[in-house]
């Protein structure tokens, strides 16, 4: 399980929209998980499914970067 600093660490490198992705993702309510990962309730399963959805994300942005980077 993550902590309270850990999960506020991970959010800043999810998407803008990661609530509603997380949310279609996992099957649970939005303001489930909030609760999660704001740290008023834990579970394993949407921890892992947000840092699956911030690995792809920082993915997309080193891409794009490397993209960028090639062509200027």
């Amino acid at each position: 399980m993550m902590t309270k600093d850990e999960k506020n660490e991970l959010k800043k490198k999810l998407p803008t929209k990661w609530v509603t992705d997380l949310a279609i993702s996992t099957g649970f309510s939005k303001a489930y998980v909030m609760r999660v990962m704001s740290g008023k309730a834990t579970h394993v399963g949407i921890e892992k499914q947000a840092l699956k959805l911030a690995l792809k994300h920082q993915r997309e942005i080193n891409d794009v970067e490397r993209l960028k980077n090639t062509v200027l």
